[in-house]
């Protein structure tokens, strides 16, 4: 079939119209500013930090939850440093697990939208900080093959249920997912309740 000039011409403002479209909605998305003093206010060890970024890793993360209208793309742990609170989570950037500021997460995040949540049941709070304290000693490398039987390394999803697990708190039994576990599954699986959206 021989392509018209006609033809040729709608097919090309066609593709540049998705061009232009999805860009724009790439552009648009406001980077999350927002003071830590004032999150720091608020959060407490063991409180979940989940963020939606604007990578290609968070659009796939993203797309991965298709099914739902779970928005995040990303998830750290709450944990009180010695002067101030700490997100720890497993940097895909960077390779390994991290402890940030609030500012520093959701700068590397590359956040634009940011939710704490604490869940509903009691946790041993002092013996997640030992879990964590273990894990970044070792230097926990990031799991590139998301494989949720292997203790070797963790996705960031994986490190939370294998804190939980760790701590032998009953959240643990909570989790509900299939080959691996996405933001989403943490949200709809586990007791807990939404502290601050921003």
């Amino acid at each position: 079939m021989r392509i018209t000039k006609r033809r040729w011409l709608i097919l090309t403002i066609l593709v540049l119209t998705s061009v232009i479209v999805v860009m724009a909605y790439l552009f648009n998305r406001k980077r999350l500013c927002v003071p830590s003093q004032d999150l720091t206010e608020i959060v407490e060890t063991g409180d979940l930090v989940f963020s939606a970024g604007e990578s290609i890793r968070s659009d796939i993360v993203r797309f991965m939850n298709a099914d739902s209208e779970c928005e995040y793309s990303h998830i750290g742990l709450v944990i009180k440093g010695e002067s101030d609170y700490k997100i720890v989570h497993m940097s895909s950037d960077l390779g390994y697990i991290v402890s940030q500021s609030i500012d520093d997460f959701i700068e590397t995040s590359d956040s634009y939208r940011l939710g704490i949540y604490r869940i509903e049941r009691a946790i041993d709070k002092d013996q997640m900080k030992v879990i964590v304290k273990s894990l970044l000693q070792d230097n926990k490398k990031f799991d590139d093959a998301f494989d949720i039987n292997d203790d070797s390394e963790y996705y960031c999803t994986e490190f939370i249920y294998k804190v939980f697990r760790d701590l032998g708190s009953e959240v643990y039994h909570d989790f509900k997912f299939k080959e691996y576990i996405l933001p989403n599954d943490i949200i709809n699986s586990v007791s807990m309740h939404k502290i601050v959206e921003i």
